[in-house]
């Protein structure tokens, strides 16, 4: 769903990644991806050129907003506290910038920028870098449209976890390698299961991973969510009847934990829950949207 805007840009804050060039070379010194750049290793072909791109599109960024009216404050992706107080985040990198920024986001806009899009994946990016002198433009000229996405909302042992999901959430095991075992209530029913772990999708997140492992991809900013089980064991338990589906916003999944150590991941693994044998996650739709300028 779109709309017109809403509001006039009076402060901006820009939040942006550190590539994998900066991070583990520059600043930490990695002396094994170092080696590598010199020898030019196939592994690392694209870590300075993608570093350089992603700098030239930050500067570029900076440097248009130096020219407008309008106060800005800048952070790294790694060290985001709190963004409360501006009308519009720009995240610069690639889709995981802009997930984890939108995690802080309450009511502003936000925006994505990608920086470097030959190596980095950018879809829920409104615009490319080269594409950000004429949309700041029009966001100055009070021209530009507002997408929103929903979000899904999880409690634990009844308790509303602050961090909601834009993309996704994986239930699993705290080893990929071991079985996830839980109990799985959808509606009235219920099912035990042993399986590789759980995705739980928004309409946004329906064409990302929970797609690739057979989900249904679902319009742009549709409010269903849906629900994926990853590889359920064929045994005792099985057939499985709660294996996927699609669910309205009036509805709700809730997943018991049977295991010691068990996680969720919440778009992406930078935000993650460790879980208790016995926990209780319940997972629906949230009444708070994010507002993205598109």
């Amino acid at each position: 769903m779109t709309k017109a805007k809403t509001q006039s840009i009076r402060r901006i804050f820009v939040v942006y990644k550190r590539s994998v060039y900066q991070k583990y070379i520059l600043d930490e010194g990695n002396q094994r991806m170092s080696q590598l750049i010199h020898r030019a290793h196939v592994s690392a072909a694209t870590l300075v050129s993608a570093h350089e791109k992603h700098m030239a599109s930050l500067n570029e960024v900076l440097t248009l907003l130096d020219k407008t009216e309008i106060p800005y404050d800048t952070e790294t992706r790694n060290n985001l506290r709190e963004i409360q107080g501006y009308d519009l985040i720009l995240t610069i990198g690639g889709d995981g910038t802009f997930l984890y920024s939108a995690h802080q986001v309450t009511d502003q806009l936000i925006m994505g920028i990608n920086s470097a899009p030959d190596v980095s994946v950018g879809a829920l990016c409104s615009v490319k870098h080269d594409q950000f002198p004429k949309k700041l433009a029009a966001i100055l000229a009070g021209k530009y449209q507002i997408k929103t996405l929903p979000r899904l909302k999880l409690t634990l042992n009844a308790h509303p976890v602050s961090t909601e999901a834009i993309n996704d959430v994986l239930f699993t095991n705290v080893s990929p390698a071991a079985t996830s075992r839980y109990l799985l209530k959808v509606g009235k029913k219920w099912e035990e299961h042993k399986s590789s772990g759980i995705w739980i999708a928004t309409s946004t997140g329906s064409t990302a991973a929970i797609s690739a492992a057979g989900g249904t991809r679902l319009p742009s900013g549709d409010t269903h969510f849906q629900y994926l089980v990853r590889e359920p064991y064929q045994g005792i338990y099985s057939p499985y009847k709660l294996t996927k589906g699609i669910l309205s916003q009036r509805q709700s999944i809730t997943i018991i934990n049977k295991m010691v150590e068990a996680k969720i991941f919440i778009d992406g693994p930078r935000d993650f829950i460790n879980l208790n044998y016995g926990d209780e996650l319940t997972f629906s739709v949230s009444p708070n949207k994010l507002r993205v300028i598109i």
